[in-house]
């Protein structure tokens, strides 16, 4: 053959290769649209950020930042900024948004809060926008709408796409790690990865069984002198525990054995409450202290929240940054408190601060890189 000829034909060969590739790309992977919350500590020492949860959005609230703003509202303005760059119209179900002012903004831009799914299912802007033809299901333009409610409320993802084809589901690449209320297990080994592993604390699981045996592999498995207990399943800290070595039997024995028993710190009691039959735990890191001025000068432990999004769209991935503030305890680093009250945050006013621009600066691009590659990969299994 010419290999003039044998050019052209191998090079337009590579061209439907690649033409039928990025059909079954766009078939593989639709659009996508999916707001996440990551509470974080920072070490400059240690290398950066530490993530100790992610989690959906919708199970969060951001009075955080709005505290140190002075304006109420703000951070649900930016989060609504980034849902309506990308959605027409919307439907939620109002009480699995925790953060009431979100709801507020998302029905100021028209979104729709209805009591339940079937009331939304049952809706006729629903049915109207649920029924038109999507000619590009990865471009998020696409959609007619967007739905903003838990996996629960959904049920089958595909089945879902398949009798509502011209909505989009909010969230719906995190639905494997969120279940009822989260999972602490799924998301560890989600940042278990080989390229994302620096961003996470040491952790493992093991059986809600007390024994002596139990004590010893913690203590072999954690060299340091204090670690954190985790519920595999809770929101807001609850049955979050931050313990030193020398109390982990004592620590381990209450909440595994006396289930019922009363503790002055609610973190212990909300043990007799859980229904797993493992735990986590994990190694303990403190960020770098802050000095904060609206509480008399005084140095706090505290724990970074980063509210982002992420978006597939027109085959492109991408990253946006919403908003941070710390989240601070309520006793200072010098206080001759508990471990949990000084390295705990309390999440309420007045405890809250900003954080430092150079700080945030690095975060974002550090957060960014690791938060691309997971989505990536969640979207890619």
């Amino acid at each position: 053959m010419n290999p003039v000829i044998f050019r052209k034909i191998s090079f337009l060969l590579a061209l439907i290769f690649l033409f039928k590739t990025q059909i079954c790309l766009g078939e593989k992977l639709p659009a996508d649209l999916t707001f996440l919350i990551a509470d974080l500590k920072y070490n400059e020492k240690l290398g950066g950020i530490k993530i100790c949860e992610i989690q959906s959005l919708s199970l969060s609230k951001l009075y955080g930042f709005d505290f140190i703003n002075g304006k109420e509202g703000l951070a649900a303005e930016l989060v609504s900024h980034v849902m309506f760059k990308h959605c027409r119209e919307g439907w939620f179900v109002d009480r699995n948004i925790c953060d009431p002012r979100i709801k507020t903004k998302l029905k100021m831009h028209g979104f729709e809060s209805l009591s339940g799914i079937n009331s939304i299912f049952s809706s006729k802007s629903f049915q109207q926008a649920a029924s038109r033809k999507v000619y590009d299901p990865s471009k998020l333009s696409d959609y007619a709408g967007a739905l903003y409610a838990l996996p629960f409320s959904i049920g089958s993802l595909d089945q879902f796409r398949n009798n509502f084809p011209g909505i989009i589901v909010i969230d719906a690449a995190f639905f494997p790690y969120m279940g009822l209320v989260g999972n602490k297990q799924a998301v560890a080994q989600l940042l278990d990865h080989e390229k994302l592993k620096s961003l996470r604390p040491n952790w493992k699981i093991y059986p809600k069984k007390f024994s002596d045996r139990l004590i010893e592999d913690i203590n072999r498995d954690f060299p340091e002198e204090i670690v954190v207990i985790k519920p595999l399943y809770s929101t807001k800290g609850n049955g979050v525990i931050i313990v030193s070595k020398n109390d982990l039997k004592g620590t381990l024995k209450f909440i595994l054995k006396n289930q019922k028993a009363q503790h002055p710190d609610p973190s212990y009691s909300y043990w007799s409450k859980d229904k797993a039959e493992t735990f986590l735990v994990e190694e303990f890191i403190s960020s770098d202290p802050i000095a904060v001025d609206h509480l008399f000068g005084q140095s706090f432990d505290g724990t970074m929240r980063v509210a982002f999004a992420l978006t597939f769209n027109e085959g492109k991935f991408d990253f946006h940054f919403i908003e941070c503030h710390w989240k601070l305890p309520q006793n200072s680093i010098d206080s001759q408190v508990s471990l949990n009250q000084k390295h705990k945050s309390y999440a309420e006013p007045p405890f809250f601060a900003a954080v430092d621009p150079l700080i945030q600066e690095k975060v974002e691009k550090e957060l960014r890189e690791g938060m691309l590659t997971m989505y990536k990969m969640i979207l890619e299994k």
